[in-house]
């Protein structure tokens, strides 16, 4: 390509990797995040109170749902497969939760699916608090930690069986083989 380069240096280790590469072959470190992304996330950040207080004050936080939808449908047109899960607390203090999809056809075995995945984050929104500093997770040392382990019923299969069996002639959908 004129003018550009598909090279870039590692930041770690000074090796050379392609730029697409996340994570260094030599030192197996994650590469940074772009910049430009890093830089609209400081700016939002530093003007958050006065987005959300205009997007109130004028009545049009349905119009930020709407492009979050037509951006699902623009990730689906390219060959992702978006779900984005949206989690509320209403004025009489409960939880709403709502599973957005790009318009599309799911197996009633997915949409049981998709509804499981609901509940799971039902239960995640219990316990969010809002937290604009990005660190993640906060340790409650009084708050019991739960951890979800998937284990195969059939560790002989193949990992990516299920792939294979949504292709069969008879259309007939493979039963989960993950217990929680």
């Amino acid at each position: 390509m004129p003018g550009g380069s598909t090279k870039k240096t590692c930041p770690f280790c000074q090796s050379i990797l392609f730029c697409a590469q996340k994570i260094c072959a030599h030192c197996l470190k994650e590469q940074p995040k772009k910049q430009r992304l890093e830089k609209k996330l400081k700016r939002f950040d530093e003007k958050r109170e006065d987005w959300v207080s205009g997007r109130k004050k004028n009545h049009n936080i349905a119009s930020i749902k709407d492009e979050a939808i037509v951006l699902l449908e623009k990730l689906h047109a390219i060959g992702f497969k978006p779900v984005l899960l949206l989690g509320k607390e209403t004025r009489k203090k409960e939880r709403k939760c709502e599973i957005l999809t790009p318009r599309c056809t799911l197996t009633a075995y997915a949409q049981d699916y998709l509804d499981k995945i609901g509940t799971f984050y039902e239960c995640l929104c219990e316990g969010w608090t809002p937290d604009s500093t990005g660190q993640g997770v906060a340790e409650d040392p009084d708050e019991e930690r739960v951890t979800l382990n998937l284990t195969p019923c059939d560790p002989s299969e193949p990992t990516n069986n299920w792939q294979e069996a949504g292709t069969t002639e008879s259309r007939r959908q493979a039963p989960c083989r993950w217990r929680c």
